[in-house]
């Protein structure tokens, strides 16, 4: 189940109750109530809009494709050096042609079943230009091919640690560690998911930073929710996964 516009856009915190149960207790509950400052060592932030059919007709008039995507970035300094294709796509869905904003930030990319904004280390007061330029591509791919889509999706990955809490005090509380088999001793940190409908939230040991978290935040939305919405679901997701882990950033 996707989430319809003007939906009441809680939390999974709110949709699950309180996660962490400790059956050593006898099954009591508790949250998170003092957080402790984290370090966020890079960020991901990716829109996708899922089309309803394959923009095969599209490819037919690639340079008119092309020139409106252009145009519609033209007002953030996009140059022809920031124009890129695969000039060797191994199958349908690696047809596409890109634009990478001149900051290096934003990479915007129109292929046959899908179009993509992936931004490098997003902050939430850049969010307005985010949506600005994510509107201005699928208004140019509407208007060059026609394309109708099927679903939005929101994907926010972050890495970050904390200077006071170590990976295992982090992740400990959210399993039932006297459920493992073998014996526990020497594990670093614990790692697991939250799925729903309409997302998920994942926690696991970050591969980049050493002593970091990954954690991935993921919303699925109906094609009519504005880019306003989205924005402000994803951001309560991520204060709700933050504030289960006891983290904050400043």
């Amino acid at each position: 189940m996707r989430i319809p516009p003007n939906a009441d856009r809680r939390t999974f915190i709110d949709t699950i109750g309180n996660l962490v149960e400790y059956v050593a207790n006898g099954g009591s509950t508790r949250m998170v109530t003092e957080k402790s400052n984290a370090e966020l060592h890079a960020s991901f932030l990716e829109y996708k809009a899922v089309y309803r059919d394959p923009a095969f007709m599209a490819w037919d008039q690639t340079g008119k494709l092309t020139l409106e995507l252009f145009e519609a970035f033209r007002e953030w300094g996009v140059s022809l050096e920031n124009v890129f294709g695969n000039r060797a796509p191994d199958n349908a869905s690696e047809i596409g042609i890109a634009f990478e904003l001149p900051n290096r930030k934003a990479t915007f990319r129109a292929g046959i079943g899908a179009a993509t904004l992936f931004v490098t280390n997003p902050v939430w007061n850049e969010e307005n230009q985010i949506a600005d330029v994510a509107r201005a591509g699928m208004r140019a791919l509407q208007i060059a091919a026609g394309v109708q889509i099927e679903k939005q999706l929101l994907t926010l990955a972050i890495h970050i640690s904390s200077p006071s809490v170590s990976l295992l005090d982090l992740t400990a509380q959210f399993v039932r560690v006297d459920a493992f088999p073998s014996d526990t001793e020497g594990v670093r940190a614990y790692g697991f998911g939250i799925y729903r409908d309409d997302g998920y939230w994942i926690v696991d040991r970050s591969a980049l930073y050493k002593d970091a978290l990954f954690v991935r935040v993921n919303r699925e939305f109906e094609p009519e929710v504005p880019f306003e919405e989205l924005g402000e679901t994803l951001r309560s997701d991520e204060i709700g996964i933050l504030d289960l882990l006891g983290l904050r950033i400043d």
